[in-house]
């Protein structure tokens, strides 16, 4: 063995040590110290991997598609080996939408990008023996208007079209005139194609005059009819 920086080797009088630095279980095996005279003493080292275990777990996470999500999980000792993170028992590598990485030694990150509805499952965590888990809900984005409904004047007698476009098919709206909701009827013609959304009135009146609205659950458009 040589001095640097894993072995120092010293001399105290009659006494000669040799000192082993930021021992790993690699270390372990016998030592030897031999003497200009051939004479030799030994001892064997052993020595046994950290119980890491998990002091901080992972926690569940719900977010909408197309967002990015963190978990995070702490750990009893610092540069832990053995460690994986999984999602639906599928092991992650560090990539482009995987970042993995370790803050202070003991806090492991993992962050997923753009996270879609299929991620959507169980993340686990694991350190030698110990596993932590959790679930990832992602849920369908909000549906927004990508088209507002838009202001009409018409005559009496004439037929009143408004329509709007959702950012996403398959969603619910309600119309409504002030606070009123809007129900089908012989007076309303309600449609739904895709994404584009129609609120048709028949044989206006001057009581039909006011403002109208369609509601996605998440957001209005609103236009007025004269």
């Amino acid at each position: 063995l040589q001095p640097g920086a894993k072995y120092e080797i010293k001399q105290r009088g009659t006494i000669h040590e040799l000192l082993i630095h930021n021992v790993e279980p690699s270390d372990t095996g016998e030592y030897v110290c031999i003497t200009k005279q051939l004479k030799k003493t030994a001892a064997r080292l052993t020595v046994t991997e950290l119980d890491v275990t998990i002091v901080s777990g992972l926690k569940d996470v719900e977010v909408f598609e197309g967002e990015d999500v963190i978990f995070t999980c702490t750990v009893s000792h610092k540069d832990a080996k053995n460690v994986e993170w999984r999602l639906q028992d599928i092991l992650l590598q560090p990539n482009e939408m995987n970042e993995i990485s370790v803050e202070k030694g003991k806090t492991h990150t993992l962050k997923l990008r753009q996270v879609t509805q299929d991620d959507s499952g169980i993340m686990s965590f694991r350190v030698g023996p110990y596993t932590s888990t959790a679930e990832l809900t992602v849920k369908a984005p909000l549906p927004v208007f990508i088209e507002e409904l838009q202001n009409l004047e018409l005559k009496e007698g004439a037929m009143a079209l408004l329509h709007c476009t959702l950012s996403q098919p398959g969603i619910r709206v309600k119309w409504y005139k002030g606070p009123l909701v809007i129900s089908p009827c012989a007076k309303y013609e309600l449609r739904q194609e895709g994404t584009v959304h129609t609120l048709q009135i028949h044989d206006l009146k001057p009581e039909d005059a006011g403002e109208y609205s369609c509601d996605n659950g998440n957001e209005q458009t609103k236009a007025t009819i004269t």
